[in-house]
């Protein structure tokens, strides 16, 4: 019962989710390609989790965390 992995890769992102208006590039090398997965935070605890979409540059691997919500349940 265990939640299906999104991953796609090479992607370029014309409006990013938080980001408003032309296309997005790396924050570190300016790359304009990207890999994407969804992905989860969990607080120190455990009580409360962060949803996020992680965009990884194909060419210096940083990693762009664009929040999704809050969600108390620990499962998706």
């Amino acid at each position: 019962m265990g939640s299906k992995k999104l991953l796609k890769k090479n992607v370029r992102i014309e409006k990013p989710p938080s980001v408003g208006g032309g296309a997005f590039t790396c924050q570190v090398c300016d790359n304009d390609t990207f890999d994407i997965e969804i992905g989860k935070i969990d607080s120190k605890w455990g009580v409360t989790a962060l949803k996020v979409d992680l965009i990884i540059c194909t060419q210096c691997k940083y990693t762009h965390l664009f929040y999704k919500g809050r969600t108390i349940w620990d499962f998706d």
